[in-house]
């Protein structure tokens, strides 16, 4: 026959061990400011900036919406692809150009942007200044990839460059992951 006793005794005994594991691991977090963020905003209609046709050579590499938006201190551009593959074959450039002076794109050397924005198939996204070919320190440059929407959204601090959204204009484009040829290319928009 069975003791009773020591049974209860056995099952209280792990019910306060497990109850005890519960307690603490909703007690730890991480109290480091830099990691407490708030869940991103939806984007609205409003932020949408340009739709482009579906012209590139391969889905993947084909950007047909971009969005721009500032939240808080911090710069936001999306753009949505045909289809966004886990797999990427594509570098993508995306050109500010911060300065009132409203210039046509130009593939040239001639830069008529001031900031680059380079996210490489692989490796480090970079914020470049092209006016002395450095890399803006301090813009806490966060890249998103969404596969399953098939979106990208790249996010900076909007002081690290001065920002003036009445103004700022970009362009982006794909190109091959050898940095060679063009792939699919978006009009200058206005960021705002």
């Amino acid at each position: 026959m069975p003791d009773y006793g020591r049974l209860i005794l056995v099952k209280n005994i792990w019910l306060v061990i497990l109850l005890s594991l519960f307690s603490f691991g909703c007690t730890l977090r991480d109290t480091s400011p830099s990691v407490i963020s708030t869940p991103p905003l939806a984007w609205r209609y409003s932020d949408l900036r340009l739709l482009d046709p579906a012209d590139a050579p391969n889905p993947t590499q084909d950007i047909i919406a971009l969005y721009t938006r500032i939240t808080h201190d911090t710069a936001e551009i999306r753009l949505d692809f045909l289809d966004y593959s886990s797999k990427i074959d594509h570098d993508l450039h995306i050109y500010l150009e911060t300065s009132p002076t409203l210039r046509p794109f130009s593939e040239s050397k001639q830069y008529p942007w001031n900031f680059e924005l380079l996210i490489p198939s692989n490796g480090t996204p970079l914020l470049i200044n092209t006016n002395n070919a450095s890399i803006v320190p301090d813009a806490h440059l966060r890249v998103l990839r969404d596969i399953i929407h098939d979106r990208l959204t790249i996010m900076f601090l909007s002081s690290s460059i001065d920002l003036d959204v009445n103004s700022a204009r970009l362009w982006a484009k794909t190109t091959s992951v050898d940095g060679g040829s063009s792939l699919d290319t978006l009009s200058s928009v206005l960021w705002s």
